[in-house]
């Protein structure tokens, strides 16, 4: 691989490049040059100001809370987290930070669409949830449990072992799925999980040697990414984008190498290796946001948190056409 190509594909998983190839999609749009995407900016106005009210009647001293993955676990006013910190109660700092990691990471990549008919009946409260929310409280009890873990005297961990012995079956028991509460993409799952446990034995330096697990990659930052007790939120991304880049499916890929979501354009295609690409990293920016939470309070002071960007959700889009756009 020649230094160009090397330099095009470390710019694509990068937010200045979420935010610069975006730009042009905008030109575009407002160039009326997309078929399928038109823009009318007299009605940002009015989007704007909805925005503002929402985030006004729900956050009223404006203390928001990241875009992240502990928000479902609090779904139904459940106090889900203070049962977690209760079980951690003898564990160090670093230790509590990394089964947080365990369980942040394994419920992220376990987010991908649920299915309209799906449903989790939490047996703990006898409440019932669907969808992402659904994905995340069933990940949760499923991790409290020690579901992830291949150590009965520590279950709280997501570790290569164990995701190395899941079936189907056990995916299928884990999440309630039968004939009459169909989970969409349970093989797909359990494929992702499979290759989550390669490359966690893979990759040493970031999971660990002699017990591959997921929250081990907090040794990593801390020894390599932490200074004076600062932490960078791109090194975050970074570090997730380099640890969980090939578990995700292949889109598009320069020389064979898996860019992860990246996606071509062609009115933007040109001479130059790359430029027809967009890249959004949403599920790796919605977990690298994830992972901020138990660094802060591990201690650490995230820097450069605005230079992450807004995540590419569908329901923005939703709110774009409620909105009129």
């Amino acid at each position: 691989m020649n230094k160009n190509t090397q330099e095009v594909i470390i710019y694509l998983k990068t937010p200045q490049a979420i935010r610069e190839r975006c730009e042009r999609i905008f030109s575009l749009v407002c160039e009326e040059r997309l078929n399928n995407f038109q823009v009318d900016l007299t009605l940002l106005e009015k989007c704007v100001n909805y925005v503002i009210d929402v985030i006004s009647a729900q956050y009223p001293t404006l203390d928001i809370p990241f875009h992240s993955r502990w928000r479902h676990f609090e779904i139904g006013d459940v106090p889900r987290l203070a049962e977690l910190e209760q079980m951690l109660l003898d564990l160090t700092p670093v230790e509590k930070t990394k089964v947080k990691f365990d369980l942040a990471i394994i419920s992220v990549l376990l987010d991908a669409g649920a299915g309209k008919y799906w449903q989790y009946s939490e047996p703990e409260t006898g409440l019932i949830f669907n969808r992402s929310e659904g994905l995340a409280v069933c990940s949760f009890r499923l991790f409290c449990q020690g579901f992830f873990s291949s150590n009965s005297d520590f279950p709280w961990q997501t570790d290569a072992k164990r995701l190395s012995q899941l079936d189907l079956q056990d995916l299928a028991t884990g999440f309630q799925v039968s004939p009459k509460n169909l989970l969409v993409g349970l093989e797909g799952r359990l494929e992702l999980l499979q290759r989550l446990g390669q490359v966690l034995n893979q990759y040493p330096l970031l999971f660990g040697m002699d017990n591959p697990r997921l929250g081990n990659i907090l040794d990593y930052l801390l020894h390599n990414e932490t200074e004076n007790d600062l932490i960078k939120a791109t090194s975050v991304l970074s570090t997730v984008l380099e640890g969980f880049g090939e578990i995700l499916p292949g889109r598009s890929s320069i020389l064979g190498i898996n860019l992860g979501d990246v996606w071509p354009l062609s009115l933007l295609k040109t001479d130059c290796l790359g430029d027809e690409y967009i890249p959004f990293h949403k599920l790796s920016q919605w977990l690298t946001y994830s992972l901020l939470e138990p660094l802060e309070e591990l201690g650490l002071k995230i820097i450069g948190l605005d230079d992450l960007t807004g995540l590419a959700e569908y329901r923005n889009g939703g709110l774009l056409i409620d909105m009129g756009h």
